[in-house]
């Protein structure tokens, strides 16, 4: 009796054991058949610039964001590219994140992934210009540098002027400049035209106070400002008159300029020829000369800020020529009350007037022939036989 349970319950366990194993092993199998008839293929690949970047940077890590059907990156391999028209690889770059170095400066960065489930690699789009946004390393990320020396007579090889540009190049780095405390031989400001060494790091420059004057060049090539090819803002606090072609563009600088002079009262003759101007703070200017503006191909927007009194004009200071086909939007802002900005010289008494009509005793009629103004419509915006179309308004503030 005994025996007969004995066995009896040896016969119940080895059915229920191998049910088990038969329904376990019936379970992998499937399982292995599903994993095999589902690939795991890529769909996208993408790159992300990291939290609060809008461009790659230098020493700023980038990351793969990868798209597959079974939303898992394994066995996916990265080949990190850079270039501008033509992408090479970057030897060593084969993770999912990679770190723009110095060498990427300027340049586009792409990544291309595949696996073996994937028929061809799959590439990002670019991303780019990498830059270097170390302080000091890129004209966006410029430092500070205040400067007290003497710059003596700024034409002099031997001059403090030229050896504190020295010393910029030496250092490489992009720089605001402050020269407000420093002292020089007279009180027109000269640097100097035939020279290079270091002008390019300059991005803006504060003039010593001393200085009343900016020197005068000349259409052959001659511009105090020339070779200031990274200078997008110039301030002087005491200067009272821009020379004929002072900031003149003939060699070097085609990035949008402001300019803050508070107490000039006349600009030369083609003094801006050829600047790409943003701003111009001129609020006590008398006397703008001729072509003063003139050859602008900026699309940018440019705002004057004038004074009480509307400045005499010589002809054409928004002059241009016919190879410039433009459209841009000039705007002078000047106080409540102010007079002579209208071709009758009356006072305004809107809050926005725009200028129309004839020569005014003020010459300011005349001023802006050849903008897209001929002196004698009534019609603000249109485009003159020189192809520059800008539209012209005067807003009191």
């Amino acid at each position: 009796m005994v025996n007969k349970r004995f066995w009896l319950g040896m016969l119940v366990l080895t059915l229920v054991f191998g049910m088990t194993v038969v329904g376990c092993e019936g379970e992998q199998n499937t399982s292995k058949d599903i994993s095999k008839e589902t690939p795991n293929t890529i769909l996208s690949v993408t790159i992300s610039l990291g939290a609060d970047n809008d461009t790659p940077k230098v020493g700023s890590s980038l990351s793969a964001e990868v798209k597959t059907s079974k939303e898992n990156t394994y066995g996916v391999s990265y080949q990190w590219k850079r270039g501008t028209y033509i992408f090479e690889n970057i030897s060593g770059a084969t993770s999912r994140w990679y770190t723009p170095t110095v060498e990427d400066t300027d340049k586009y960065i792409k990544v291309e992934v595949k696996n073996s489930d994937t028929t061809y690699p799959i590439e990002s789009s670019a991303v780019g210009p990498v830059v270097d946004a170390r302080p000091g390393k890129t004209p966006s990320y410029p430092t500070n540098r205040v400067s007290n020396t003497n710059l003596g007579v700024m034409t002099s090889s031997a001059s403090g002027w030229r050896t504190l540009l020295t010393s910029i190049e030496s250092t490489g780095d992009y720089i605001n400049l402050d020269l407000s405390a420093c002292t020089m031989s007279g009180t027109s400001f000269n640097p100097d035209y035939t020279v290079e060494t270091g002008k390019k790091y300059i991005v803006s420059i504060i003039l010593p106070t001393i200085a009343t004057s900016i020197e005068a060049g000349s259409f052959a090539g001659y511009s105090a400002f020339k070779n200031f090819s990274n200078i997008i803002s110039v301030s002087g606090e005491n200067i009272i008159t821009i020379g004929d072609f002072g900031f003149s563009n003939t060699s070097g600088g085609d990035k949008p300029l402001s300019v803050n002079f508070p107490k000039v009262t006349t600009i030369g003759q083609s003094a801006f020829l050829n600047r790409h101007l943003s701003t111009l703070n001129i609020p006590n200017v008398t006397n703008i000369k001729a072509s003063a503006f003139a050859d602008n191909s900026s699309t940018t927007d440019l705002t004057i800020t004038m004074g009480n009194s509307a400045p005499n004009l010589g002809i054409e200071i928004f002059g241009t020529r016919s190879y410039y086909d433009v459209s841009r939007t000039v705007k002078v802002k000047i106080p409540t009350g102010a007079t002579g900005y209208s071709p009758a010289a009356s006072p305004f008494t809107g809050t926005s007037v725009t200028v129309s009509g004839t020569t005014s005793t003020s010459n300011w009629g005349n001023g802006f022939r050849g903008m897209g103004w001929d002196g004698t419509s009534t019609t603000t915006t249109t485009t003159d036989s020189l192809n520059q179309k800008i539209s012209l308004t005067i807003e009191q503030q």
